[in-house]
This record gives C-alpha cells, sequence and structure tokens, in this order.
C-alpha cells in the first residue's frame, strides 16, 4: 500500500507541476493576446482617421478645383486664354487630387475593415463605418472635382479653337 500511495502523491505532483506550467504558459499567450487586440483597435481607429483626412483633402482638392474652373470658364473667351487654360490645367490637377485622396481614403477604409473583421469590438465596427462614409464623401468630391475639371477644359478649348 505504502508503494501505491508514494506512486499516487508522485503522479499527483506531476499533475501539479504540468498544470502550473499550463497556467503560466496561458497567462502569456493571453497577455500576447490582449496586447495584439489593443494594436488592432489602434490600426483601426487610425484608418479610420487616415480615411476621414483624406475625405477633407479631398473636398480641398474639389473647392481648388471648383474655383480653377470658375477662373477658366470665365476668361475662356477672353484675351487671356492662356491664363485661362492654365486655370483649366490647375483644375485638372486639383481634380487628380481629389482621385487620389479618393483612393487613400478607400485604402484607409479597407485597413479598418479588415482590422473589424479580425475582432468584432464595437469602437472597430464604429470606426470602419466612419472610415467608409469617409471614402464616400471622397468619391463624391473626387467626382465632382473630374466634373468640374472636364467642363473647364471643355470651355477653354471651345474659345480657342
Amino acid at each position: 500500500m505504502p508503494q501505491n500511495l508514494q506512486d499516487v502523491i508522485t503522479e499527483l505532483a506531476m499533475i501539479k507541476s504540468e498544470f502550473l506550467l499550463m497556467k503560466e504558459r496561458f497567462l502569456v499567450v493571453n497577455e500576447r493576446y490582449t496586447k495584439n487586440m489593443e494594436s488592432l483597435n489602434v490600426l483601426t481607429l487610425h484608418a479610420a482617421e487616415a480615411a476621414k483626412r483624406a475625405a477633407e483633402a479631398a473636398e480641398h482638392a474639389k473647392e481648388t478645383t471648383r474655383q480653377c474652373a470658375d477662373l477658366a470658364l470665365k476668361h475662356a473667351a477672353s484675351p487671356v486664354t492662356d491664363a485661362a487654360m492654365s486655370a483649366a490645367k490647375a483644375a485638372e490637377s486639383a481634380a487628380r487630387a481629389a482621385m487620389e485622396a479618393a483612393a487613400a481614403a478607400a485604402a484607409a477604409a479597407a485597413a479598418a475593415t479588415a482590422a473589424t473583421a479580425e475582432h468584432a469590438e464595437t469602437a472597430s465596427l464604429h470606426a470602419a463605418a466612419e472610415a467608409t462614409a469617409a471614402t464616400r464623401k471622397a468619391i463624391d468630391a473626387a467626382a465632382e472635382a473630374a466634373r468640374l475639371a472636364q467642363a473647364a477644359a471643355s470651355a477653354v478649348r471651345r474659345d480657342e479653337g
């Protein structure tokens, strides 16, 4: 009997040792997981912020396009056609900037959405939704800027020829 009792005590000691080792490993894995989730959340929030800023940049580029297009349209038939053509080219460049900002917003929204797919926290879902809305805003601004630039270029070309 003492031999069997000693075997049981030895076995229990080994089980306790394995359990403590598993607990220690779990704590390490859990700590890493928590840090990764925090990093993912920060990434999502930054991606959403990038999308919003890109949308703002697209809005500014659209306004610049509008001003250049207005100037080009105003002076298309005047003796300062070179200035009107320059304004039309500036409008085109601003429209391209708006399109690049829209592309940046889309990339940021995609990053926010990808991060959200990894963990469905409310803050991440909200950030991804904001990024998507900002992308829509940027795309609308870019489309309007392109339309304005096209109208300005057409007016200058029409009055040149």
